[in-house]
């Protein structure tokens, strides 16, 4: 946790990193519709928006306790790449926190799929250990 100033800033950036990784699968990556500088920039913004709101949606599902001295600052984060965007920025955070959701979504899914194959392998380890133990 070196360069972090709490858990807490250390779980949420994680966090943070995480939705980024879902962007893909998810189907928020499609360079091909940005034309301009100005589009990318609209884009990166979108995501950033995303990312912070699903670290939010992440440390509060996870009942992580904010124990950081930074705690305006995902607040500030947030309002500074709305204003970015075009559109209404209270639109474009409503649209970011619905796609947030869905990453969460989807982070939740595979946590829960490794922590039932990880229970499929440890009960086939037990099996396999009592069979040899005969």
């Amino acid at each position: 946790m070196d360069g972090f100033s709490s858990v807490f800033e250390y779980i949420s950036t994680v966090a943070h990193e995480m939705v980024h990784a879902t962007g893909k699968i998810l189907g928020r990556f499609d360079d091909t519709k940005i034309k301009s500088p100005e589009e990318a920039v609209q884009s990166y913004s979108r995501e950033e928006l995303i990312s912070e709101i699903g670290s939010e949606i992440c440390t509060n599902f996870v009942q992580c306790p904010d124990d950081s001295d930074t705690t305006e600052n995902s607040i500030i984060y947030i309002r500074n790449w709305s204003l970015y965007l075009k559109n209404n920025p209270k639109t474009e955070i409503l649209s970011a926190s619905a796609k947030a959701e869905q990453a969460c979504d989807l982070i939740y899914d595979c946590l829960l799929e490794m922590e039932r194959e990880e229970q499929i392998q440890k009960n086939n380890e037990e099996k396999e250990n009592d069979e040899d133990e005969r």
